[in-house]
């Protein structure tokens, strides 16, 4: 099946879903039972897809070390959400740990892919974030410029944990 593919029976109803896991591997198609390893991977499969529906990256339990994505799918119309496997939307889940290991950041959000003003829809919850020389989550835009901004994102309930390069 592909990524994104129907979820317990249902037929594109729903949000289009790419699983992510510690032991998946970037050559399998993202689902629940065949997860690929990283967020380059889950972009790229976006990329191709281009679903007309809200989309999750449901990340599994885990250490992710190293990990690091220029993202350029965003889509007005629809939401894009970063969040952990089983989380259903109350509770305290267990967060996914991205450990850069020293890599500049783990997300970056190339605005100039997005259309000229539109939304860019994009959210982030309960995620760990460490160890990123930059940042972990950078939205690329320039405020001043209608046609160059970020809008409509949310970061909620993540953690960031040594990041940037000051300190020790």
């Amino acid at each position: 099946p592909d990524a994104g593919a129907p979820v317990d029976g249902r037929v594109d109803t729903g949000p289009f879903q790419i699983f992510v896991a510690t032991d998946g591997r970037d050559t399998d198609p993202g689902t629940r039972a065949r997860p690929i390893a990283t967020l380059e991977r889950a972009h790229a499969l976006l990329m191709a897809a281009r679903p007309d529906r809200d989309v999750e990256i449901r990340i599994a339990p885990g250490v992710y070390v190293g990990q690091a994505v220029v993202w350029r799918y965003v889509d007005p119309a629809h939401t894009t959400r970063f969040l952990p496997r089983d989380w259903t939307g109350s509770g305290t889940p267990t967060r996914p740990v991205f450990d850069g290991d020293g890599a500049r950041m783990l997300f970056y959000l190339n605005r100039t892919s997005a259309r000229s003003g539109a939304r860019t829809n994009l959210e982030f919850h309960w995620l760990h974030l460490r160890d990123y020389v930059v940042s972990g989550i950078t939205f690329a835009s320039n405020r001043d410029d209608p046609a160059g901004f970020s809008s409509h994102n949310r970061v909620e309930d993540c953690v960031f944990e040594d990041i940037g390069n000051v300190g020790g």
